[in-house]
């Protein structure tokens, strides 16, 4: 007996090693669950379902006054002033808006006739969308080799991807 009381006891017999594991295993489970909350999520181009959200090639070739009628008053309806007009303002744009996309059209002022259509983002989830320029093509019905009209993407400044597309008739 003198033996044993004369030997130190092994350092995982100790109480104190024990409170330590247990503190050590609480503090490192609590930061892994942590981790997973405050760590970033990373996500793929997510695709816009098959259905259009704007029907573009529809409305092209159509004047301002035949786009209202066909997309409802549109959520940006102003006319340019007297002032503006007098000052040279030759061509305006209306807005109208579905769900997370805008779809605004240029037009002469003196004529009515659109210039162009440009189909955009309203959403993180939707710019997000962008990324991928055949979810652009995919929201406004459009496509790459269609010769009834051009499609430019623009380019979003601070990020990847498009902040949408100008489309104009050939």
């Amino acid at each position: 007996m003198d033996n044993q009381e004369g030997q130190k006891k092994k350092f995982y017999k100790q109480w104190w090693f024990w409170v330590i594991a247990v503190v050590a295993a609480l503090v490192i489970g609590g930061s892994m669950d942590d981790s997973s909350i405050n760590s970033p999520v990373v996500e793929t181009p997510q695709e816009v379902a098959s259905v259009h959200v704007f029907d573009i090639p529809a409305l092209l070739g159509k004047d301002i006054g035949a786009l209202k009628q066909a997309l409802g008053t549109p959520s940006n309806d102003t006319e340019p002033t007297a002032a503006q007009l007098e000052l040279g303002t030759d061509t305006w744009e209306k807005s109208w808006t579905k769900g997370e996309y805008s779809l605004m059209a240029t037009y002469d002022v003196e004529t009515k006739k659109v210039i162009d259509l440009f189909l955009g983002a309203d959403s993180d989830a939707a710019f997000k969308r962008f990324e991928d320029t055949n979810n652009i093509l995919a929201a406004g019905n459009l496509s790459r080799g269609d010769n009834r009209y051009s499609v430019e993407f623009v380019k979003a400044r601070n990020g990847p991807g498009y902040t949408g597309v100008i489309v104009k008739t050939k």
